[in-house]
């Protein structure tokens, strides 16, 4: 009887050191895994951090772009609103019949001058003649404002004002 029980506790001894065993190898497989998980976590927080100060920063690069873009269109807008009062104070096609030639300068002049505003609010240089353009009789009168930063059309006459403001 006393070689049953000792056959007994040998195998429940044998069974439990082998489970203690199997438990301690599981957790450690289990200890592995969570501790490659929580660094994969923290580096993709890392990344998640990363990647919203970038996005904040284009944000607010857009925003910046954006603004400027609102003031040149602001800008177009008010030359759009000054032609349209020059063109309504004249009937060019009365000018057009009585003075063809001098109406047909004047046309192809402001034409002229408009697409050398669309050229430089395309990125275009300006040049030296509209850089030192300082005369009413000198500057681009479609976008001076663009084609000639040394004029100042506060110290012009009031008859150009009201012309061109």
């Amino acid at each position: 009887m006393g070689l049953k029980l000792s056959l007994i506790m040998f195998v429940l001894m044998c069974a439990m050191g082998g489970g203690a065993y199997w438990y301690y190898n599981d957790t450690q497989e289990r200890m592995a895994i969570l501790v490659a998980n929580e660094a994969k976590a923290t580096f993709a927080a890392k990344e998640a951090e990363a990647a919203k100060v970038v996005l904040q920063e284009s944000y607010k690069k857009i925003a910046a772009e954006n603004e400027k873009l609102n003031v040149k269109f602001q800008e177009a807008e008010n030359r759009s609103k000054r032609l349209q009062n020059k063109l309504s104070r004249h009937d060019i096609g009365v000018l057009g019949v009585a003075k063809p030639g001098l109406t047909e300068n004047v046309l192809n002049g402001g034409s002229n001058n408009a697409l050398r505003c669309a050229e430089i609010i395309s990125g275009a240089p300006l040049l030296e003649s509209e850089i030192q353009a300082t005369k009413p009789s000198e500057i681009n009168s479609e976008c001076y404002e663009l084609a000639n930063p040394n004029f100042d059309p506060s110290i012009q006459s009031e008859a150009w004002k009201k012309k061109n403001l």
